[in-house]
């Protein structure tokens, strides 16, 4: 390692600073002091990028009964159904949490939440705030109630790894504030004067190469998923899956990285990342058709409302066939008003939603799989904790429900904090739940910065053998060819997901939700909730089978 060794001690690390990083940092500050680790902004996270809304059985007529149901359906036999109940059952509470906030959901006239429908659900229940940038308004309140904590320290930088000790637990982590990185974290704190603290503390980081934060109870991993792994991508940049390698390469199991969800309705102009056309368009009367004004789903029951991992193959395989896909958005009342994000998007590019139509791709937006871990993000590994995207807690199955995403990172770092909560809540609790501060005599590979062109050779890859349709040959020459990039960028953690993601996807030898195999195009009854599970070893990513639902900490998962 290059520069001099900072240490600094916190009773919780966390690593990420979208919304479940941002909600856990919240929380957690009320059992001790928290260091909140960010590579990027906030504005960098998919959750500000969010234009979906937040799904809870909120209106008349819904209960989470349902809201369950309709998940359940999506996952397509991969759900855990414990951790559904769960995720459903908490959703109102996490509704009335926001509002408290000061999060204004879009109402009518009658003051009451306007509830939209998006694909898959049999209810109206998808909340939105500002139309289309409900992410965005969503974090923004966290963010406000988080800057009134003050044992919350902001450390902008990459982690490089965690700091594992001679037992097997993690206890914190290594930040290479890197210069691009400090520069930019200095820039964004110097213009919000709000932010006085954050200024202060990018400052302290430009003295220092390397900083060691301890965690005395627990390291949370919060970092996102991984959809600039793929050429296409609704993913901000720094969606490359650094905190599944950081996992993974600790010896935590990582589950089910084969279901990717495409989001069908990327618009199909510029470089870069996707701009995302909301599934909420479609539920407000947005229909999906070829250049002759053909429609798309015309032959399936739900039409364009189907699960996504169907219309983004309907969508897939219309420009294979040589045809182009477009959104008519011509029967969206008021779509101005109603989806200002989308509108203002596609108006400074030339065009115009409201009479023309949009062309579309699918693009790499979610990953269902991720740490294998439970709804209060504990892992195999002590002191290690998963929450948001980056985990996988069976909610999402192999295929996530519209809307459940920014549920899932509210929900789990509440359970994250109730978790410790109710641990730290005896006498003598706070000594000997500390975890010691020595590391191992041998840490984990330290991961570099991602050289440009790896990521890049990882993205053609992906796309072409791993994205929306699959086969035994593609997935063959994949395996081989990131095999090859493995030799040249050993800590790479593109690569190192990417393999990951190749073997999960080479091993389920069937079609289920977003896996979609051409060699082997049906589901196979016998892999209904049975799950993958890809650990580390000198040969690459080993992929096993597991029925264990939920790991228990200090213990490995339970391979059937």
């Amino acid at each position: 390692m290059n520069g001099e060794m900072v240490r600094d001690t916190f009773d919780f690390v966390v690593v990420g600073g979208g919304l479940a990083g941002s909600a856990a940092a919240y929380w957690l500050s009320q059992l001790g002091d928290v260091a909140l680790v960010a590579k990027t902004p906030p504005e960098g996270s998919n959750s500000h990028h969010a234009q979906g809304g937040l799904a809870a059985a909120v209106g008349a007529g819904d209960t989470p009964e349902v809201h369950a149901e309709d998940t359940l359906a999506a996952g397509a036999g991969l759900c855990h159904p414990e951790a559904v109940t769960r995720l459903t059952a908490r959703a109102p509470e996490v509704v009335r949490w926001l509002l408290a906030l000061g999060v204004r959901f879009d109402a009518g006239a009658d003051g009451q939440p306007l509830l939209g429908l998006e694909g898959a659900h049999r209810r109206r229940r998808i909340l939105h705030a500002g139309g289309d940038a409900t992410g965005r308004h969503i974090l923004a309140a966290v963010r406000q109630a988080l800057s009134a904590c003050p044992n919350v320290h902001r450390v902008p930088g990459r982690v490089a790894r965690l700091s594992v000790d001679a037992a097997g637990r993690v206890t914190g982590v290594v930040v290479a504030a890197q210069a691009r990185d400090r520069l930019a974290s200095q820039r964004e704190t110097d213009a919000q004067d709000t932010h006085a603290q954050e200024a202060d503390e990018a400052s302290d980081s430009l003295r220092a190469g390397r900083r060691r934060l301890h965690a005395r109870f627990a390291t949370v991993l919060a970092t996102g998923g991984a959809g600039q792994l793929f050429a296409r991508s609704t993913n901000p940049p720094g969606a490359c899956g650094e905190g599944l390698a950081l996992a993974y390469l600790a010896g935590a199991p990582l589950r089910n990285l084969e279901f990717v969800q495409f989001h069908p309705t990327a618009l199909a102009t510029g470089a870069g990342p996707c701009f995302l056309l909301t599934e909420a368009l479609r539920g407000a009367g947005a229909r999906l058709r070829d250049e002759r004004g053909e429609p798309l789903l015309a032959n399936h029951p739900l039409g364009d409302l189907a699960t996504r991992d169907v219309v983004a193959r309907s969508v897939f395989a219309a420009l294979s066939e040589g045809r182009r896909a477009y959104l008519d958005c011509s029967g969206v009342e008021n779509l101005p008003a109603r989806f200002p994000s989308v509108y203002a998007h596609c108006r400074a590019i030339g065009l115009d939603p409201v009479h023309d139509p949009l062309p579309v791709t699918p693009a790499a937006h979610f990953l269902m799989g991720g740490v294998a871990a439970a709804l209060s993000g504990e892992t195999g590994i002590p002191g290690l904790y998963a929450i948001g995207e980056v985990a996988h807690t069976g909610c999402h199955g192999a295929n996530r429900l519209a809307s459940n995403s920014l549920l899932e990172c509210l929900v789990m770092a509440r359970e994250l904090y109730e978790h410790w909560r109710d641990r730290l809540n005896t006498a003598g609790a706070r000594r000997s739940l500390a975890l010691p501060a020595e590391d191992a005599k041998d840490p984990p590979r330290e991961l570099a910065a991602d050289d440009s062109a790896a990521l890049a050779a990882v993205q053609t890859l992906l796309w072409q053998h791993a994205g929306v349709v699959r086969g035994e040959q593609g997935l063959r020459q994949a395996r081989r060819a990131l095999g090859e990039l493995a030799e040249v960028y050993p800590d790479s953690a593109a690569v190192c997901v990417a393999r990951a993601i190749v073997e999960a996807a080479w091993f389920r030898r069937e079609s289920r939700g977003a896996h979609f195999r051409a060699d082997c195009p049906l589901p196979d009854p016998a892999l209904a909730g049975v799950d993958t599970v890809i650990q580390p070893s000198a040969q690459g990513p080993q992929v096993s089978w597991s029925t264990e639902t939920l790991p228990s900490p200090g213990q490995p998962l339970v391979h059937a």
